[in-house]
């Protein structure tokens, strides 16, 4: 049957009309399908059905690939009430059940505590700043529904007196939240709002300090740097990337972050509307703790602080390489956080110098267990290893990697050289997620990055190239993704959840504009 002899038949049914235009999308998912035989449809694949209401199906079935022999079914059914009890969903956080705990490990223990089996599952896992950000748009129940299903052995393990113990990587010291929406066989969903025994937190023990080295490199190396490396930009005229020689950029060295006051300046506090200046202040002294804590993770694992990565191309509309402090965060009006801690993740961009004992000095990275290169702009970048091989941005079992580093004898010169993996050269560079895909950030850097000491102005960065993009989709060189989800439990992205329109109820429309709605469907559709 075609479309017009559809329309015919709907003509002045109303009662029609409303199901049949949410019906006719759903029927171009089904008709991608080839099939052989006799085939049974599970329509909850496809639709949402509500309890105690009647559904239409139109069917149209080919007889062969011309679509000269169809034949046309209208099928009829109701869907009865719903009896069971929702499933009762408990949460808690555990100390590591196979061991000691790790600071790079977090636990919770899953279990159905209610009187009914839960037949399917969904869970959503992170940081609880990002559940901050993701609450304000979104419900708990809207957020873990997109989230990341359960396996069939783990909905059977939940169902236990037991029930299932969950591993999730995380940053050292970071909280991790974690919330889950289990259903029964009749698709009923546990509560889940704040305060529900279905969410619960887990906070990560910190990295203990490593064994302290004393070297003059940690003053020595303290300064301005000029930092020089040859860079170059995609050019999707031209497809492929354009070599622009070298750049320089400004780069300081620190030994922890030192440039905030002891007192907030009078401005500050007009910042902070809503609170009085105890409160600010109060806010400035977690501040201040929160950067000895942070100075003193950085010492204690021998490394010196590096401010100033990456070259701007021309699409960079945020300039997320822009250097900015905590500090300056903690200042600035147009920008805001979860809480005090959450400035010394989002700040940047940052890297670090680590001095071993030997004198051997090193560029660490790692995408999974240390802070980002720079999360206050619109995406998290991270430093990572990069050749037409892909991006390498984390070791095997989420251990570190580093960029060896070579350090003159006067003192005045650093050279960041590139990683090695089996015969790829791979050079620094930012990298970024967006909806589940890497990207590299800024202009490509081609070589060793070489520091000079001092900064002059006269140094700075070329001007971006116009019409050069650099947002080209990336892939692994080692096979391990930015955000790891393979071992252990995958964290949930918020970034690839998308928010829809609750809709109460479907408006009737006119055979007219029906018609008017499909040519358009099928318009779009072909382009």
């Amino acid at each position: 049957m075609s479309y017009q002899q559809i329309l015919e038949y709907l003509d002045g049914n109303e009662d029609y009309l409303q199901w049949f235009t949410t019906s006719y999308y759903a029927s171009f998912m089904l008709g991608m399908r080839t099939f052989q035989g006799n085939v049974e449809l599970d329509l909850t694949d496809y639709l949402y059905l509500q309890e105690q209401t009647g559904y239409h199906i139109l069917l149209t079935a080919m007889g062969n690939a011309e679509g000269t022999s169809q034949s046309f079914q209208h099928i009829e059914f109701s869907t009865s009430e719903k009896t069971m009890e929702a499933p009762v969903i408990s949460v808690t956080p555990i100390d590591n059940p196979e061991g000691p705990n790790d600071p790079f490990e977090v636990w919770f223990n899953v279990k159905n505590t209610g009187n009914v089996d839960v037949a399917s599952a969904m869970y959503a896992a992170n940081y609880e700043r990002d559940w901050a950000a993701a609450l304000q748009n979104m419900t708990y129940a809207d957020i873990t529904a997109s989230g990341n299903p359960l396996s069939e052995a783990e909905i059977a393990q939940i169902n236990t007196p037991e029930g299932l113990n969950l591993r999730f990587t995380t940053i050292d010291g970071m909280t991790t939240r974690l919330a889950v929406l289990a259903y029964n066989i009749e698709q009923t969903p546990n509560v889940l709002e704040e305060g529900c025994p279905a969410i619960a937190d887990n906070t990560s023990d910190f990295m203990p300090d490593a064994e302290r080295v004393e070297s003059d490199l940690f003053d020595a190396l303290e300064g301005e740097w000029t930092m020089t490396a040859e860079v170059s930009s995609y050019d999707y005229y031209e497809g492929g990337y354009v070599n622009e020689g070298p750049q320089s950029i400004r780069v300081s060295v620190h030994n922890g972050i030192n440039d905030y006051p002891e007192t907030l300046p009078a401005e500050v506090y007009d910042y902070y509307t809503g609170m009085t200046k105890d409160e600010v202040d109060a806010l400035y002294d977690e501040f201040k703790m929160e950067a000895d804590a942070f100075n003193a993770r950085v010492r204690g694992q021998n490394r010196l602080l590096c401010l100033g990565f990456g070259y701007e191309t021309a699409d960079s509309y945020t300039q997320p390489f822009n250097v900015i402090t905590p500090y300056e965060l903690f200042c600035n009006p147009d920008y805001s956080s979860y809480d005090v801690a959450s400035l010394f993740y989002d700040f940047g961009p940052k890297w670090y110098l680590q001095i071993d004992e030997d004198g051997t000095v090193s560029a660490p990275f790692n995408s999974t267990r240390m802070y980002p290169l720079s999360a206050w702009t619109d995406n998290i970048y991270y430093l990572a290893g990069y050749s037409d091989a892909g991006y390498l941005s984390v070791g095997e079992n989420d251990s570190n990697l580093a960029f060896p580093v070579e350090v003159s004898s006067d003192r005045n010169t650093i050279i960041v050289n590139p990683y090695t993996l089996s015969e790829d050269i791979l050079y620094p560079n930012a990298v970024y997620i967006y909806y589940g895909f890497a990207y590299l950030g800024g202009k490509r850097i081609t070589s060793e990055l070489t520091l000079t000491k001092g900064w002059t102005e006269s140094a700075s960065a070329v001007p971006a190239s116009s019409g050069r993009k650099n947002t080209v989709r990336i892939q692994p060189a080692n096979g391990v993704s930015l955000i790891q989800g393979v071992r252990p439990k995958s964290r949930t992205s918020f970034r690839t959840i998308k928010q829809y329109q609750k809709v109460d109820d479907f408006r009737i429309v006119s055979v007219e504009e029906l018609q008017n709605n499909i040519m358009n469907y099928q318009r779009n559709s072909s382009r």
